[in-house]
Order: structure tokens, then sequence, then C-alpha cells
């Protein structure tokens, strides 16, 4: 007896888990059907201005199989005409058109998978973010965050650029940022691998950097979550040197790309900076004021919910507004913020969002829980 009632106490359990997260992996199938339906309905076009060049290119360099002489190439005239270096993304483009660019249809599909499986992947790495962080509810299934997180990234619009134009660049910030991120949040469990997640680290950073130079706002986050590493999982020692680390692959990075002034990156001038920000685009006060009411909140709700006061959880709370922010800042001396630019911070605004979220359901009242809960979440009522 004992034992059919343990049998049937775990399936009305896994049934209760599949239920839950049903209707959110619906919607993210849908999310990802719509995709496609538009992608083959209406095959795109080499519609983005950099790519009929690029294609030019890459057929004449191509043929030779020698894609250290474009690398090199490319990376020479970037410099000298553009003041930026950036050697990631002319090897990604000698591959990709390489072999993909014979179709705008088949070079959209391969993007279109390689976009997915980074937003996949930003959504596990939010479940354990918010598993975590957050006390243990058994009304709150930690699948839910990461079918919830995949969902909102489908429906945050610009992320529709990096779907459609595999040559905007913001898509190896997320890509190279997504180890970065891991191996941070590994590096506060598992001792016995502290030195792989250390070189993870050092090795993605040094990549994103070589990708794209706004991947800078990293640096303060790596440091903040580094320092704030209880004691008993990394040594002060350690931190210190990982610290010095990245502090020097940062400002060796800041300095060469502030020093390599032309066309393109005259635009960016660290001068009269609080009237640069009052004549930026409304969308980049937004992004400012959202960070700073982020983690204005995390840290009320810390200092009051979390009675051990642990660091690595203010950390893992933190660790997204936080972006944002530091984002805003190395985005202030540019010339204009559109639209484009706020690619990179999508996964960090659902971030806080859902976080900001998971403490509603976790410690608000009782009614406000169930309403909120269910209004979103659940499917039918307990």
């Amino acid at each position: 007896m004992l034992k059919n009632s343990s049998r049937q106490s775990v399936m009305k359990t896994r049934v209760s888990d599949f239920e839950e997260v049903f209707f959110l992996r619906m919607m993210a199938l849908g999310c990802l059907a719509v995709f496609v339906w538009l992608l083959w309905y209406k095959p795109p076009d080499w519609s983005l201005m950099d790519e009929p060049g690029l294609l030019s290119q890459i057929k004449k360099w191509f043929p030779h199989r020698k894609w250290w002489v474009y690398v090199s190439y490319y990376c020479e005239s970037d410099v000298k005409y553009w003041g930026m270096f950036r050697p990631i993304f002319p090897l990604f483009v000698y591959f990709f058109y390489g072999f993909f660019g014979f179709s705008s249809q088949v070079a959209y599909s391969v993007n279109f998978a390689i976009m997915f499986s980074v937003l996949w992947g930003w959504s596990i790495l939010f479940e354990y973010f918010i598993k975590d962080a957050l006390p243990h509810d058994p009304a709150v299934k930690p699948k839910i965050w990461r079918y919830l997180f995949f969902v909102l990234c489908c429906l945050f619009t610009p992320h529709y650029n990096l779907i459609y134009y595999p040559t905007a660049q913001e898509k190896f910030t997320l890509l190279f940022g997504l180890p970065i991120y891991w191996s941070l949040l590994r590096m506060s469990h598992d001792k016995s691998r502290i030195s792989l997640n250390a070189g993870l680290l050092i090795a993605c950073l040094l990549l994103v950097l070589l990708s794209r130079a706004s991947s800078l706002f990293m640096i303060p986050v790596i440091v903040f979550w580094i320092a704030a590493i209880h004691p008993d999982h990394m040594s002060n020692r350690l931190k210190i040197t990982l610290i010095s680390i990245v502090a020097v692959i940062g400002v060796s990075f800041g300095r060469y790309f502030l020093s390599i002034r032309k066309v393109y990156t005259s635009g960016y001038k660290v001068v009269s900076l609080f009237d640069r920000f009052w004549s930026q685009d409304l969308r980049y006060q937004l992004l400012f004021f959202f960070s700073l009411v982020g983690i204005t909140c995390f840290s009320i709700i810390w200092w009051k919910f979390d009675k051990k006061h642990q660091s690595e959880k203010f950390a893992k709370m933190l660790i997204w507004p936080l972006s944002i922010l530091c984002y805003a800042l190395i985005m202030l001396p540019w010339r204009g913020f559109s639209g484009y630019y706020s690619l990179t911070t999508g996964v960090f605004l659902i971030g806080t969002v859902l976080f900001f979220y998971g403490f509603l359901l976790i410690y608000s009242g009782p009614l406000i829980q169930a309403k909120a809960f269910l209004s979103i979440i659940r499917i039918d009522p307990i």
C-alpha cells in the first residue's frame, strides 16, 4: 500500500509539473513556428547595407582558402579607415558567407538556428541563476523560468535584427557572454574546477572584446561578481589575481580602442557627458533609469529578506540590472543611441523583470501571489 501511494504521489507530481510548463512550451514552439514560416514564406534577401560588399569580398577570397590572409587584410583596413579592431567579425564573415553565401535563404536559416540556440542557452543560464538566488518555493518550478525567459526573448522585437541579419555583431556579445556568465556562476559553486572556469572566463572575455569594443561593459560586472564570491569557494589570493587580470585586460583594450580614432570611432567622445546624457535618445535614458531602479529594488529586497545577507545571492540578482547600467555608461560617450544598440541589453532586461516577478511571487501576500501567478504561468487553479 505504501509503495502504491508513493508511486501515485510521484505520478501526480510529474503530471502537475508537466501541466505547469506545457503552456510555456507551446508558446515557445509557437514563436519558433512563426519565425520559420516567415523565413521560408518570404525569404530574406541581402538587405543589410554591409552584406553586398562582404559577399563580393568573400567571392574573391574564399576560393583561395586562405582565411588568415583575408582576416589580416580586413583588420588592417578596419583599423586604418574606421578605427576598429575586431578580428572575430571577418573570421565569421569568411566562413559564414563562404559556406552559406550562395543562398540568402540558407544563410538566414543558419543564422536563425545560431541565434535561437544562443537565446535558449541564456534561458537555461537564467534558470540556474534564479534557482540559486530565490528561496525554494514548491509553487514555482525551475523549468518555468527557462521557458518564460525564452518566450520573452522571442517577443523582444529588437532581437529580430539579430535573427534576420547575420552581420549584426551584437550576436557575438551574447554568444561569448554566455560562457562568461556561466563560468562566473560555476566559480561560486564548484571549487574543484575553479582553474577551468577561470580559464574559460579569461578566454571568452578576450574573444568578446575582439568581437566588439562595447563588450567592455562586462569588465566591472565580472569584477563585482568575483569580489562577491564567498571565501569558501574562492580564496582571497585567487580573487585578487583574477580581478587584476580582468582589470588589466579591460584597461589595455580600452586604451587601445580610444587610441585608434578614425572615421567611425571619432564619434566616441568622453567630454561633456552630463549634457550628452540629456541629449541622448529617450530609449537610452529609459534604459539607464530602469537599471538604477532595478539595482535599488534588488538591494532593498536583499537587505530586507535575506537574513544571512549572503553576498553571492545578492550578486546573482544584481548582475542583471548592473549589466544594463554598465552598458549604458559605456555607450554614453557615443554620438547617438538608437534601437539597434539595445540588442545587447535584451537578455538583461528580461532577466531583471523576471527576477523582480519571482520576488513578487514568493514574498507577496497570498492573494497578490495567486493572481500574479495564475495570470501568467498557471493553466488551472489549484
